[in-house]
């Protein structure tokens, strides 16, 4: 296995930063082969000029990860254009969901998001923005993890100007305006008058001067000079001592211009030191945080809530000990090997499922023809899924599709047929709720798989799938190998029919469709030149590269356009040399979503 990471740089000081920077020098412990193209001082500085020398690294490579979807997602997917290989994309904070909000980036990273093999999100938030963008994606949650070693050792050394600080409440994290300075600041100026001893220590970069001189102002105008205290450029040794001896953490971050705080690792690290955590609702701190067990959860920017929360720990001397001993606990539940082995069992999976090789094949309309299928599928041991037309002249009886139904799978296709979103949307809907009604009661069991006549569908069509209790749709989108990554738009790898040319279409455009269609995806997959000339040589061509590749090989067609083409001989000997095959598995539709 080898691994190739795209990342801004390995800055240990940022929280994403130093996960990047465990998850490599991790891998790299277990013996696995690893490349990084870093932004910052690298080949991604300048990302275009150096389009060739990236594409050369990650040749050689078996996984690219991606830390966010801007740019490295994006230029991940643009790299490996050809190579076909495995793309996660580990969604970190702002640079995973501000794209979405800008029409040109969101484009590219809509395309960037399809494309990747896999997506990772370091906070339950974080996922969530993403799918109010886009609501089908697959997003696995994978938290941030606390090294307990390194955070929790009590051999601390000893700092004169902590001591001098004490007692303190602590907040960790660059001074900028998503970490809800103003609100914690404001908080502690509520509750000074009940606690006039305590302090608020930051520690954090001064960069983002206009922010800081916000604060500035702030704590002036509360007399507070004294008493908020800011420290930058600190050793983790001295960090470690902060969290050792400060009362309770708090950081209350903020949304701004889609800008948030995506997970907060420094939430963990402090829970390591048996502190209580005060975060924000709607940010990762929901992730990084367990309400009521580690720490207090606030609604963003409501100052009094925050300072309620701050006198309730300090004020409680129970519920502060029972949120020190549940903040131990939960580090400990949330270690950073824990992460790392969600991050390893990932990658193992990715590269067991690259090499699969799965067949499926689909069948439309429901013609009496459909029993050639059924007998050339079961002699060959591969299994069909028939999306019946419940209305169509000179389809199968009721008795035929129960039969068809005992060891292959039945979905639903409509009632007449139509293109539906060239119909009224009602009408559209009726026509798929009522023939997966229809199909229900001749083979007694759910149908679960819809079929878009012509391939035609929206945004609209595909919801009214969802709603009605579809498992998945399929399209007639050609030249798709891998495992759907929208169930709703599942592709299709060939269609049973004449190629390079259909004789007597009425006109020359629809004769050469067959070679149009096929022609880019011959190129792009370099299958032998013979593919260009016919069906078979096509059809064998594109299976032994996904044979050799991985990936799903999904043949459709109709049984009537067999019969009129006289292709049987030409599935048949497919069926057959893919059955020839060791390691081939054969499923239905439905089971490869």
């Amino acid at each position: 296995m080898k691994i190739c990471f795209l990342v801004n740089d390995l800055n240990i000081k940022a929280g994403w930063g130093r996960m990047a920077f465990d998850l490599i020098n991790a891998t790299k412990e277990r013996g696995v082969d690893v490349e990084i193209i870093l932004r910052e001082e690298g080949f991604l500085k300048r990302p275009f000029f150096n389009f060739f020398k990236i594409r050369k690294i990650i040749s050689d490579c078996d996984i690219i990860h991606a830390f966010d979807v801007w740019p490295f997602g994006f230029l991940a997917s643009i790299y490996s254009i050809g190579f076909h290989k495995k793309i996660i994309i580990s969604a970190i904070g702002t640079y995973s969901i501000a794209p979405l909000y800008n029409f040109f980036l969101k484009i590219l990273s809509l395309w960037a998001y399809k494309r990747a093999d896999k997506i990772t999100a370091i906070s339950d938030y974080t996922a969530k923005e993403i799918k109010k963008i886009i609501p089908n994606l697959n997003i696995n949650v994978l938290p941030n993890g606390v090294n307990l070693e390194k955070w929790s050792n009590n051999k601390i050394g000893v700092f004169p100007e902590i001591f001098k600080s004490k007692p303190y409440i602590l907040g960790v994290g660059g001074v900028k305006q998503r970490k809800g300075y103003y609100n914690s600041i404001s908080a502690f100026a509520e509750i000074t008058i009940k606690f006039p001893e305590l302090k608020y220590v930051i520690v954090g970069q001064t960069n983002d001067e206009d922010y800081f001189n916000k604060l500035k102002n702030i704590i002036s105008e509360h007399n507070l000079k004294d008493k908020v205290i800011f420290f930058k450029d600190i050793s983790d040794e001295k960090l470690a001592a902060f969290y050792k001896n400060a009362e309770l953490f708090i950081l209350t971050p903020e949304e701004h211009d889609h800008q948030f705080e995506g997970f907060g690792l420094v939430y963990l690290e402090a829970a390591a030191n048996g502190l209580p955590c005060i975060g924000s609702r709607k940010s990762g701190a929901e992730t990084a945080i367990k309400e009521g067990v580690s720490g207090i959860l606030v609604n963003q920017g409501n100052v009094h809530e925050t300072a309620l929360a701050i006198e309730k720990i300090l004020g409680d001397v129970n519920f502060k000990n029972k949120l020190k001993s549940g903040a131990i606990e939960w580090a400990r539940q949330n270690t950073w090997q824990k992460a790392m082995l969600r991050y390893f069992e990932i990658y193992e999976k990715s590269l067991e499922n690259s090499k699969k090789v799965i067949i499926t094949t689909s069948w439309d309309d429901g013609d009496v023809l459909d029993h050639k299928l059924v007998a050339l599928l079961d002699k060959y041991g591969a299994k069909g899924t028939f999306y019946i037309a419940s209305g169509r002249q000179n389809r199968l009886s009721d008795s035929e599709i129960a039969a068809i139904s005992k060891n292959h799978e039945i979905g639903a296709h409509t009632v007449t047929h139509p293109h539906l979103t060239k119909i009224d949307y009602n009408l559209a809907k009726s026509e798929i709720e009522i023939s997966k009604k229809n199909i229900e009661q001749v083979i007694k069991k759910p149908v679960e798989m819809f079929a878009y006549p012509f391939g035609d569908y929206n945004s609209k069509i595909k919801e009214a799938v969802r709603s009605l209790g579809f498992f998945g749709a399929r399209t007639t989108d050609d030249w798709r190998i891998g495992a759907p990554l929208d169930v709703f738009t599942i592709g299709t790898t060939i269609h049973v029919y004449p190629h390079p040319v259909r004789e007597n279409t009425g006109s020359v455009s629809a004769g050469i469709k067959p070679f149009l269609d096929n022609i880019f995806g011959i190129l792009r997959y370099r299958i032998s030149l013979k593919a260009l000339f016919s069906w078979p040589a096509l059809s064998k061509g594109l299976f032994d590269y996904v044979y050799k590749n991985g990936g799903v090989f999904h043949i459709w067609g109709h049984s009537w356009e067999i019969e009129k083409y006289k292709m049987w001989d030409d599935l048949e000997n497919l069926l057959k040399y893919i059955s020839s095959k060791d390691g081939v598995e054969f499923k239905t539709n439905g089971e490869i979503i």
